[in-house]
């Protein structure tokens, strides 16, 4: 039975795949946190948004588990830079560090907003677990620096590249760049969604999972 391991993005944790997992647990073996790897075999990785830097990390230390990989709302860079336009600005981030340190909890409820464009909070987001605080601001640090071009760009294994048009934390543009350097890749743009389609539509996002999936196994 081949095993799927969902990785969350920033300041979110496993329960973000609540609805995924009563999905994909039917047919699938799901890899909980803290599971190793090498225990499975015909791994695919979704990761989302800053889990995406995980999600190619992993990769290359298993490749040869691997069956392919998914990366949702993902970006190689997060900081725009002068050889990079697809990030978003120094300022922004700063301006989000500073909100989270002067009151953690309203911080990251602002920040589940943004993921939804200011809109309603899905109420599994709403819901979650407050995130650890010394492993928030650590998370931050890193997407200051983190850039990952370099390694997608080596990445061989079929990639599946979802992304919403209205994303504002991680352009559209930063997955069309993405589906240009990993050469085996194919994009599904979602319409009118931002920053998660697995929860703002999960039919569309569980139905090109499954697809995705099905596909590779028959190869």
């Amino acid at each position: 039975m081949p095993a799927i391991l969902f990785i969350p993005g920033f300041a979110a944790s496993f329960e973000v795949w609540e609805l995924q997992v009563k999905e994909f647990s039917k047919d699938f073996q799901i890899i909980m946190p803290g599971q190793d790897m090498g225990l499975f075999d015909d791994v695919f990785i979704v990761g989302w948004s800053m889990g995406a830097f995980e999600a190619v990390r992993l990769y290359f230390k298993n490749k040869e588990k691997i069956k392919g990989l998914v990366l949702v709302s993902a970006t190689p860079k997060f900081i725009k830079d002068t050889d990079y336009q697809f990030g978003i600005s120094k300022a922004i981030l700063k301006s989000l560090e500073k909100k989270i340190r002067h009151d953690f909890d309203e911080g990251i409820q602002y920040f589940y907003s943004l993921m939804f464009n200011g809109g309603e909070i899905h109420p599994i987001v709403k819901n979650l677990p407050m995130p650890n605080m010394e492993k928030t601001f650590s998370q931050l640090e890193e997407l200051k620096n983190a850039d990952i071009r370099d390694l997608s760009a080596q990445i061989e294994a079929p990639t599946l590249i979802i992304h919403g048009s209205e994303d504002k934390i991680c352009k559209p543009e930063s997955a069309k760049y993405m589906n240009k350097i990993i050469k085996n890749s194919k994009i599904e743009m979602f319409d009118e969604i931002a920053h998660v389609p697995f929860l703002e539509n999960t039919d569309r996002f569980n139905s090109c999972l499954k697809g995705f999936i099905s596909g590779q196994r028959k190869n």
